[in-house]
């Protein structure tokens, strides 16, 4: 019994040893990636200020516009992502030759791609016409679309090679260039849109500039570091760009167009949210407005978290390693349960104090404090969720995980938020519900089909995983 006992205190130690070892290599891996989505996140909110002191028009014009960026945005980075699992799990395999060949073919997609975007930008006219928006914000939109479309390329391929570093673990460059863009950011900013040092001042316009700069900056010192650096020697990145396997494009393709519609469809359940809200008045769409951007800025830590365990589980995936997938996963949701967990608190606790760094108006203080209360209660399942889609990309598993997005957004989330808000006359508080039903089943789906496709796929009934 003594030595049993020594021997079950042993093995629980060295258990215990092993996750949080497992837990420190997810941290470093995630910190950074959290830490370069805040950064997006705070230059769009340095535009937002800036271009804010032109007036209330300027401002309005380039919340519309943006809204073309996003939402190209999101299916573009959905599709470049996929060469994410693909490079994970040939780094883990240790074949080093078939990670030049995808890292350069998601390069050149994304290049690719960011025609269409420009497309996109030139038809920004009659697209925004089609929705009936005022027509001088739209005239003021075109400017700033046009110049930004110049930098289009330059951001969808940092986009690239920022996943390519982090994919074989490499995850703080893309960090730096993310500060340096931000510093580049405010001093263009500054001079094109108020005209400084001699430079014309060009208003929204300006910060279209200023974005392309950016992104140029970006994107170019990302592949000095990819070009450069002893680490990234083995790959030969650049040597490859030229050479072209549309098998292998459209590969990528198959596994990223699914992860870039479930983001399509995740985006536009929140947009639907605010729009459903901005029936309502004025007081409710602005405490909408801030609630949200708090939940987004602390998702933003738990997606970091997701790409961290979706990396890892490529990783282990591609050396055949059911248990480290697991366990991988297992940490994943461990982070942002207690991450999550500490922000719920926040939330319940010193809403107004949240609130109050936003806004000083009382009627809109007293709306956000219970939006932001419902807000508690879906951190958690928010960060469940992003994590489960996550793990199931980790494994190339993407086209289920995009229906299951669609059917909890779109069939349960949607509806929800409509039949509160309208039918049970809970207003805005009932489209939050609706939003907590809607990530609620997304969390459930994705965590279901994860471990479905391990189990059946890749648990230890045969030594390799499935070709």
């Amino acid at each position: 019994m003594k030595y049993g006992a020594f021997f079950h205190a042993h093995v629980t130690l060295l258990i215990f040893m092993k996750l949080r070892k497992n837990l420190l290599k997810t941290l470093s891996l995630a910190w950074p990636i959290a830490l370069t989505q805040l950064g997006a996140v705070l230059m769009g909110t340095i535009d937002t200020v800036m271009v804010g002191k032109l007036g209330p028009q300027p401002l309005a014009s380039m919340a519309m516009s943006n809204t073309l960026w996003y939402f190209n945005l999101v299916l573009v980075f959905g599709v470049i992502s996929a060469t994410s699992p693909m490079i994970s799990a040939a780094y883990g395999a240790e074949k080093y030759e078939k990670i030049a060949p995808l890292a350069s073919h998601g390069l050149r997609l994304a290049l690719i791609l960011s025609f269409f975007t420009i497309f996109a930008f030139s038809l920004s006219i009659p697209i925004f016409q089609l929705f009936q928006q005022n027509e001088d914000l739209i005239d003021m939109g075109r400017s700033y679309l046009f110049y930004f479309s110049f930098g289009v390329p330059a951001h969808y391929a940092f986009f690239s090679l920022r996943i390519f570093a982090a994919s074989v673990s490499d995850t703080r460059p893309a960090l730096s260039f993310m500060i340096l863009g931000l510093l580049t950011n405010i001093l263009f900013n500054y001079l094109f849109i108020y005209g400084r040092f001699g430079f014309p001042a060009m208003g929204i316009a300006g910060s279209g500039v200023a974005t392309s700069v950016v992104g140029w900056v970006m994107f170019l010192g990302m592949l000095l570091h990819v070009s450069t650096n002893e680490k990234y020697k083995r790959y030969r990145i650049i040597k490859e760009v030229f050479k072209i396997d549309f098998k292998l494009i459209k590969k990528i393709v198959g596994v990223g167009l699914p992860i870039g519609a479930a983001n399509f469809c995740e985006v536009s359940f929140f947009m639907f949210a605010t729009l459903l809200i901005g029936t309502m008045g004025t007081v409710d769409l602005a405490a909408h407005q801030i609630a949200l951007n708090l939940a987004s800025t602390t998702f933003m830590i738990a997606s970091g978290v997701a790409q961290a365990t979706s990396i890892q589980i490529g990783q282990a995936r591609g050396r055949n390693k059911y248990d480290e997938i697991l366990g991988h996963a297992a940490n994943g949701y461990a982070l942002v349960f207690f991450f999550m967990l500490v922000v719920t608190a926040m939330f319940l606790t010193i809403p107004g104090t949240l609130i109050s760094i936003y806004t000083s108006d009382a009627s809109i203080i007293e709306v956000a404090i219970p939006l932001l209360m419902i807000a508690s209660g879906f951190q958690i399942l928010d960060g469940f969720q992003v994590v489960g889609i996550a793990s199931s990309k980790g494994l190339q598993d993407t086209r289920v995980p995009f229906l299951n997005t669609v059917v909890a957004f779109w069939m349960f989330g949607m509806p929800a938020s409509f039949v509160f808000s309208h039918f049970m006359e809970m207003g805005s508080r009932g489209v939050w519900w609706g939003l907590i039903a809607g990530l609620g089943v997304a969390a459930l789906l994705h965590a279901h089909r994860f471990y479905k496709v391990l189990y059946r796929d890749f648990a230890p009934r045969t030594t390799s995983i499935k070709s």
